[in-house]
């Protein structure tokens, strides 16, 4: 990016009064930018989200888990202990308001399954659908506890002071013992090194899913891998703006796109795998109703007892949402044979090694 145009940028402008007490780095320059307008993002919906406004709520979790991967890959530019708090209130927002936007998605999935079955087997969806609503409700109050923290924590005024301090590591002691999830950038590399060792790290992580996609049944795996993905989305677009002038652009763009629609199959079979379960609960509540009598020692007759058609619309709603998801399983097999067979990965690798030879 030019001179002219970062000075340009509303972002840095809001940023200017920052100033650092290290010498400049482009990384964490980059890195700022990025996070703050990520950040900027997630809290500008939260007015709207207390008011229950089901978009908004859809689009302040998408921002936390944008500004979650950027907060993911930048850690090494910034204080440890006062970044890794951010992070985590980071982190509490996704949770907070991923229970409620699931529930919201399935609830949605329903009404629309609902709509296409015949009148008489509308009542098992409906009682499926109520009984999602109830948990929906119960889970507001975390959402609105989560807004009403987020206010008292006043998350970009810290933001922009944690800004100011001197990057600093997190204790050996106070470290995961995990491996880490960020791709290990370096502070002192160019601003292209590091954006190629993270998407090259990212494209990686979602390689290694790649046999799960042989097995429709490996429904943990292929979660994993859609979490991969989401990764390397995020990523990419985290540093669009730093490829726009190089080579790779075109070659990132291309990439791009591809995992986005991988994303999205993968996103399609998940939904379909934690809704089902969730249509099991009033399955089994309308077939046992009325035969269940836990004081009766008699054997329970009659043929009037269970709503039998109401079942049959909950069996529809399964058999609906299980052959989303084998249609949708097929389609990320034939677009992952078409990415093979055309060595996409295998050329972005090539496009980024230059960039990873290159010294700081």
């Amino acid at each position: 990016m030019s001179e002219e145009s970062a000075t340009a940028n509303p972002v840095n402008s809001a940023l200017e009064p920052l100033v650092s007490v290290e010498a400049p780095n482009l990384l964490r320059d980059y890195a700022a930018r990025t996070l703050t307008s990520r950040l900027e993002r997630m809290l500008s919906h939260t007015d709207n989200v207390l008011l229950e406004d089901m978009e908004a709520l859809k689009q302040m979790r998408v921002w936390s888990r944008r500004s979650r991967a950027a907060l993911d890959i930048f850690g090494v530019c910034f204080a440890g202990k006062p970044f890794l708090a951010l992070a985590l209130e980071v982190k509490g927002v996704t949770r907070a308001l991923g229970t409620a936007r699931d529930l919201d998605v399935m609830i949605k999935r329903l009404e629309e399954t609902q709509s296409e079955l015949p009148e008489e087997q509308r009542s098992g969806v409906q009682f499926g659908i109520d009984g999602l609503k109830r948990q929906r409700e119960a889970a507001q109050p975390a959402v609105i506890e989560t807004i009403e923290h987020l206010k008292r924590y006043d998350l970009l005024n810290r933001w922009k002071a944690l800004q100011v301090l001197p990057a600093k590591a997190l204790p050996k002691s106070q470290k995961s013992a995990k491996k880490p999830s960020h791709p290990l950038l370096h502070t002192h590399a160019s601003l292209l090194k590091n954006a190629a060792r993270a998407v090259q790290t990212r494209l990686e992580e979602l390689l290694s899913h790649e046999e799960c996609l042989s097995d429709p049944k490996r429904v943990l795996e292929h979660h994993e891998m859609r979490i991969a993905a989401k990764r390397l989305r995020y990523t990419l677009e985290i540093f669009k703006e730093a490829f726009e002038e190089h080579a790779f652009a075109p070659a990132h763009a291309v990439l791009l796109q591809h995992v986005r629609d991988l994303q999205e199959f993968l996103g399609d079979i998940h939904d379909a795998d934690v809704l089902i379960p969730q249509l099991i609960i009033p399955l089994k509540h309308l077939l046992q109703e009325g035969y269940d009598d836990a004081e009766s020692i008699e054997l329970q007759v009659g043929v009037e007892r269970v709503d039998f058609n109401g079942l049959a619309g909950l069996i529809a709603a399964c058999q609906s949402a299980r052959a989303l998801r084998e249609q949708r399983f097929a389609d990320l097999q034939a677009r992952w044979k078409t990415l093979r067979d055309s060595q996409i990965f295998e050329q972005t690798t090539a496009a980024l090694e230059p960039m990873l030879r290159e010294g700081n």
